[in-house]
């Protein structure tokens, strides 16, 4: 069932929700329940025919055999990410950057995840805790804090704001004195 990771890997098709995947699935894990390969796959094909909770367990299996956590939780993070499960990814991606060095650039992940999905988490305060653990986060170029041409990098927490959207906060805020709307 080995010869099963790279083929899965170029014909993802393979993988579509079934009676065979879930085969293939059963299969990789009885051959060997502790590779992280396979309990990635294995999850993969869960999360994508909706076993959610399926998944969810094998992914938590293949982060505690993986030989470093961090990389384990990262590669949870890419299989929630690939099946559009945004706030189990950001959760992933959160456990990565507990697990990695200081300086780790799965903060940058971590904050572009919670940029991806509102609500999930605050980018800004991730940025700003990153910021004070390593003086330049490597997906902040050194140039004046200016982000780096990557798409999926999130915006530095200097980067100007403009002042509709200040005005608007203060505006649902109550305004520029923080009094409340009704004059409390």
């Amino acid at each position: 069932m080995r010869s099963l990771l790279p083929l899965a890997e170029a014909f993802p098709g393979l993988l579509a929700p079934g009676p065979r995947s879930r085969d293939w699935s059963d299969r990789l894990l009885a051959e060997d329940p502790t590779s992280p390969d396979s309990l990635e796959l294995s999850a993969l094909i869960d999360a994508q025919a909706g076993r959610i909770e399926g998944a969810a367990r094998k992914l938590g299996d293949l982060v505690f055999y993986s030989p470093d956590r961090a990389t384990g939780n990262a590669r949870a993070a890419h299989v929630w990410e690939r099946v559009g499960a945004g706030r189990r990814a950001c959760l992933a991606w959160e456990r990565a950057t507990h697990f990695g060095p200081v300086d780790d650039p799965r903060w940058c992940d971590l904050a572009a995840c919670l940029r991806r999905n509102p609500g999930a988490g605050d980018a800004l305060a991730v940025e700003r805790f990153a910021r004070e653990r390593t003086p330049a986060p490597r997906c902040v170029s050194a140039d004046a804090g200016a982000p780096s041409t990557d798409a999926a990098v999130p915006v530095p927490i200097d980067a100007a704001v403009p002042a509709d959207a200040v005005d608007a906060g203060a505006a649902l805020l109550g305004g520029p004195d923080g009094a409340a709307p009704d004059g409390t």
